[in-house]
């Protein structure tokens, strides 16, 4: 009972790590693309807590694979430089940050599992590098604010304007996958054989 109590923590935590690196970089590339105009003197960053999402915690902490979100960074796209450009910019920031991590947290995992670490080291390592997984390929689905969102933002503002007309159907349409697992099936797919290339 403690040992699932306790996986259960490092789930949550892990979780609110890979929210938190996907977050954070956005935020600091928003200043230096934010117009000089507007932007403060002294970078300031929000609080790690903004970019947790509740929902997407519990999912993680609590689904068998580990399907979460984080919560955007929130910014005027107005105050940037290059609207379209910025905004791109932004989101790949975010994207590379978190395939980075993966690659750091790869060798890691390697190691803790030949030299024989204790067990929660090696599951957190583990669920670090599949939840990086995860906000990576989720943020791939056109739904609003997701990552790719803003792409589309970006890149064409007729397609973003009619995705946000329709933006309550898609977030009910997301959460009935999740909630029938289709997007834990989905992602698992993708993630998982790509892993197992390396392991």
């Amino acid at each position: 009972m403690i040992n699932i109590l306790v996986f259960i923590l490092i789930n949550f935590v892990c979780g609110a790590v890979v929210m938190i690196w996907h977050e954070l970089p956005k935020s600091i590339a928003a200043h230096f693309l934010t117009n000089a105009v507007f932007r403060k003197k002294q970078m300031e960053l929000p609080s790690p807590m903004k970019y947790i999402d509740p929902i997407g915690l519990l999912l993680f902490g609590f689904s068998p694979f580990g399907v979460g979100w984080q919560k955007p960074y929130e910014h005027n796209p107005n105050k940037l430089k290059d609207k379209e450009r910025s905004l791109l910019h932004i989101v790949l920031v975010g994207q590379l940050a978190t395939l980075l991590f993966i690659a750091f947290l790869m060798p890691i995992y390697q190691y803790f599992k030949l030299s024989g670490v204790h067990t929660y080291l090696i599951y957190a390592s583990y669920k670090l590098i599949i939840f990086s997984a995860v906000i990576f390929v989720v943020n791939l689905l056109p739904v609003p604010p997701l990552d790719m969102s803003k792409v589309i933002h970006a890149i064409s503002p007729n397609a973003y304007f009619r995705l946000m007309q329709n933006e309550r159907y898609i977030h009910t349409a997301f959460i009935l996958l999740v909630a029938f697992g289709m997007i834990e099936s989905f992602v698992g797919q993708i993630v998982l054989p790509i892993i197992n290339l390396f392991y």
